[in-house]
């Protein structure tokens, strides 16, 4: 079979669609807070996505989170919107070496036209840090061969 995302409805447990598009097994699923336009009349869907939602101060309720990054065993990485499984953008391929690990975070220009850093590791050992260039593009802002991070 295909390589797939499926997304269901958290409390009624139906399932909602199936995403096709990554290139190998998906190894990595993480959300990613991006911008998106004022729902129109309702509140936000209630979906598998609403689990992981971004983190947000106390006093506030946490925003779902409707869009996830995915890293497969290809080395492809895809933008996906889980609300109508859409695929936004994939990555620009830079090899077939498998996604072994994958993370997403606001970036420190957090708005509009830059709302978040994806960094891509691999089996080679390349780490790829992303900046995100709007809603559903990337532009690559360093590459580092035979990375070892460190988290402290």
């Amino acid at each position: 079979g295909a390589a797939a995302i499926t997304v269901w409805e958290r409390r009624s447990g139906k399932q909602l669609h199936t995403m096709y598009g990554s290139r190998g097994a998906v190894r990595f699923v993480v959300p990613v807070e991006m911008p998106s336009p004022p729902a129109e009349g309702a509140g936000p869907e209630d979906t598998a996505a609403a689990v992981a939602s971004a983190s947000a101060p106390a006093t506030k309720a946490p925003r779902p989170v409707t869009t996830i990054l995915s890293g497969d065993a290809g080395g492809g990485v895809c933008l996906w919107d889980v609300n109508d499984g859409t695929l936004l953008c994939v990555l620009p391929s830079t090899g077939n070496s498998p996604v072994t690990s994958l993370a997403a975070e606001r970036s420190f220009h957090h708005n509009e036209t830059s709302p978040c850093v994806a960094i891509v590791g691999d089996e080679s050992g390349t780490l790829r840090v992303w900046e995100s260039t709007g809603k559903d593009s990337f532009c690559l802002r360093g590459t580092y061969l035979n990375a070892h991070v460190g988290i402290v």
